[in-house]
């Protein structure tokens, strides 16, 4: 995402679905506040002296996918419907 485009601040979040065959969509919730300090799988690269604009990146693999699990839907609505999530 772009970083013009995706900014960080909070209310901001990016919704990713994961359709794997055979499987029941996954939807996960991540706010933009995840990219503040990004640890892998998050990245924010600005690409200072060359020709891409910064943005705020996700690496997705199996592996990454098993670290977002606490940003999956189903783990965040709880928090989310009483307003206490994300965590700031």
């Amino acid at each position: 995402m772009l970083k013009r485009l995706f900014p960080i601040r909070e209310g901001n979040f990016l919704a990713l679905v994961r359709l794997t065959e055979g499987f029941e969509a996954e939807l996960y919730l991540i706010p933009s506040t995840a990219w503040r300090d990004p640890v892998a799988p998050f990245s924010s690269p600005d690409y200072e002296g060359k020709k891409s604009m910064p943005e705020h990146g996700l690496s997705l693999s199996s592996a990454s996918f098993e670290r977002l699990q606490p940003y999956l839907f189903r783990n965040v609505l709880h928090g989310l419907l009483s307003g206490m999530w994300p965590e700031t």
